[in-house]
């Protein structure tokens, strides 16, 4: 198999699996969906990184996402420094969130907060990133736009956690070059 070829199967095997992702979240409704956000928050809640963490840089969900709304306000109780993407061009830009803070439909009608950019350089920061797709080793497919494997990528001291509903984990997903491996990925399982 030439490398052609094998991009191609890698590029097949991404969209099958991003497929699949959405599938799988759009199946989980009602109680079912509401036990598993609440075991993700519970979790993702007690990993020792977020409980060190100075801040925490996580998405307003759209769609079928995972919606770590519950999140923010635990967070936000014990003092961490909330901050939500927002897409600027090719770029992410980490922006201050508080509960006073309105959002506003941005990238692909994804909430974002007007406010100023945080520094993720000072301090300890993890970023909780969303995805179609995960494997047990840390590899991700996003959703197509690369913003957060851009941002992680100038910014290697920000911890990536992946967070997603057990539905979406695999084994591992097949990579990109410029596909950045999470530290550690949180499910509802």
């Amino acid at each position: 198999m030439n490398d052609e070829q094998v991009d191609e199967q890698v590029s097949a095997e991404r969209v099958r699996l991003r497929a699949a992702g959405r599938a799988c979240r759009a199946a989980l409704v009602g109680e079912a969906r509401a036990r598993a956000t609440a075991r993700v928050v519970r979790r993702v809640s007690a990993h020792p990184a977020v409980d060190a963490a100075d801040g925490v840089l996580l998405t307003a969900a759209v769609g079928g996402e995972l919606d770590l709304t519950d999140l923010r306000g635990l967070l936000l109780a014990r003092g961490t420094v909330l901050a939500l993407p927002v897409v600027d061009g090719a770029d992410l830009r980490p922006v201050a969130w508080t509960p006073e803070v309105a959002l506003r439909p941005g990238w692909r009608n994804v909430p974002e907060p007007d406010g100023p950019t945080v520094d993720v350089d000072d301090g300890t920061w993890v970023a909780l990133v969303p995805g179609t797709a995960f494997g047990r080793d840390g590899s991700r497919i996003g959703q197509g736009g690369g913003h957060f494997d851009r941002f992680l990528a100038a910014h290697a001291d920000v911890l990536p956690i992946g967070v997603c509903f057990a539905c979406q984990l695999h084994d591992r997903v097949p990579l990109l070059p410029h596909d950045v491996v999470m530290a550690d990925v949180v499910t509802d399982a």
